[in-house]
């Protein structure tokens, strides 16, 4: 009977390390693909689509298009109102990477993010630790980068519907005044499941 129950456990115990020892498997895909599961919410391709948009809309924006000195824009960080999860970090950066990219050098970013590491490294400049091309003053923004992300979710039975907009306005950091505003709209329907419920 001893022997029956220690081979019992030595079989659970091979059965439970055989299933707890299987990998998962992963490949890559486009960026733009869609998913192969449906749901109502914005997606990586949304996004790219997005930021493309609103960088080609602003390079077209008579301050920045017009400007005799190139522009200084501090981004600042979008605003998620949705149920979404959106890591909005994303989008401002695509944004200003492709402002960069596309702008022929029309318009300048300032990073408030390293401040502090400017700071420390004008101060080692001035005291001579390090050498320097010359004592630049740091930039000022001329403007700001607002961006929003709202939505509107309803069900209805097994159905989702999530009308989801990008606003995205341009603010004169001297004024107040809003030079440029746009939006991007997005409606998608799926079918829910019983955790959408």
């Amino acid at each position: 009977m001893r022997l029956i129950c220690h081979f019992i456990v030595l079989l659970l115990s091979i059965m439970c390390l055989s299933t707890g020892c299987q990998t998962a498997s992963s490949c890559r895909v486009d960026p733009d693909s869609e998913p192969t599961w449906q749901d109502s919410e914005a997606n990586s391709k949304d996004l790219r689509t997005v930021t493309q948009r609103m960088a080609r809309s602003l390079i077209q924006t008579p301050v920045v298009a017009n400007a005799q000195t190139p522009p200084r824009i501090a981004v600042m960080d979008i605003k998620n109102k949705t149920s979404q999860y959106l890591d909005t970090s994303i989008m401002s950066r695509s944004i200003q990477s492709m402002l960069i990219k596309y702008s022929s050098d029309r318009i300048r970013f300032i990073d408030r993010e390293q401040l502090k590491k400017v700071m420390q490294e004008r101060e080692m400049k001035r005291d001579g630790l390090v050498g320097s091309s010359g004592e630049k003053t740091l930039s000022g923004a001329d403007f700001f980068l607002f961006g929003e992300v709202n939505s509107l979710d309803k069900a209805y039975r097994s159905n989702k519907s999530t009308y989801t907009v990008f606003f995205f306005r341009l603010v004169d950091a001297e004024s107040s005044d809003i030079v440029w505003e746009d939006s991007y709209e997005i409606k998608k329907v799926a079918k829910s499941g019983l955790w959408d419920r």
